[in-house]
């Protein structure tokens, strides 16, 4: 997401969304989205969301987080008359495969548990529709939603989204960030940098700080052991299976994993080898 200045009332009070651009992701095409918030006396906030991608993607040609804000910024440009922009930041949300949310009882769990999730970034209608199928469902109303938003309706016939995700994630667990795999020295690691590194058979995360000392932690994910990626916007490692997000130096901030990656520290030296490093339970 961006915000920036434009004109006071230049624009209507509306909300825009696009149909997304099936050149880049001929399945789940990323879209924009638009409105404008009142600012001051003389400038509106525009706020214009966009350039959605995997959390953790790992495709080699992918954009870098950091360098969507330039492509958001580009394309709302082109569209509205964008002047300096002021705030930029990014988001997560939880998006099933066939793009419909799950409303009902929990799969697998008792018959007085219900959830609302796979929001795709609209919650507010999704609560509005949840709290009327929720409600008919306690009380034994038919609902003609109920199939439709069923948590345990199946995706499989979403074909080459579900499987395309499934790949991704096979990928992670895989082969992970093969490129980082040359990191022989800590050294090489750049002040504000995250790398997977393989020390001695260990899967590591090690992130260096703007002063110099390193934060290493194990670089699989504590969910399903997938490797995870550094995220240089937002200064995470993120998982690319199922979307798990941990702080720098190894605290969980979004499941499903549920715990913190094991952290370790490095001993002696500079170079990386296995009697360098030590788990710290």
């Amino acid at each position: 997401m961006i915000a920036g200045l434009v004109k006071k009332d230049v624009l209507p009070k509306a909300l825009w969304w696009d149909t997304g651009d099936f050149s880049e992701d001929k399945d789940l095409a990323p879209y924009h989205y638009i409105r404008v918030q009142a600012y001051n006396t003389e400038h509106d906030l525009l706020i214009s969301g966009g350039e959605d991608h995997p959390t953790g993607d790992i495709d080699k040609d992918d954009i870098q987080e950091e360098h969507r804000y330039r492509k958001l910024e580009e394309w709302t440009r082109n569209h509205f008359p964008l002047e300096e922009v002021v705030y930029c930041w990014s988001g997560q949300v939880m998006e099933p495969v066939d793009s419909l949310a799950f409303i009902g009882r929990n799969p697998l769990d008792k018959e007085n548990v219900y959830i609302i999730t796979g929001d795709s970034g609209t919650g507010m209608t999704h609560c509005t529709i949840g709290g009327l199928l929720i409600t008919d469902l306690i009380l034994g109303r038919k609902n003609a939603w109920e199939e439709i938003y069923s948590p345990s309706r199946i995706t499989m016939k979403t074909g080459n989204v579900f499987f395309k995700e499934l790949f991704r994630g096979v990928a992670s667990l895989m082969k992970g960030a093969p490129e980082d795999d040359r990191v022989k020295d800590f050294s090489a690691i750049r002040a504000g940098e995250g790398k997977i590194t393989n020390v001695g058979g260990h899967k590591c995360a090690v992130y260096r700080e703007e002063n110099g000392s390193y934060h290493i932690v194990s670089g699989r994910c504590t969910h399903l052991k997938a490797t995870l990626t550094w995220n240089a916007d937002e200064k995470t490692w993120d998982c690319p299976w199922h979307g798990s997000r941990f702080t720098h130096d190894g605290h969980v901030i979004n499941g499903p994993a549920n715990c913190d990656l094991p952290v370790y520290e490095k001993v002696d030296g500079q170079a990386i080898h296995n009697q360098d490093l030590k788990e710290i339970q």
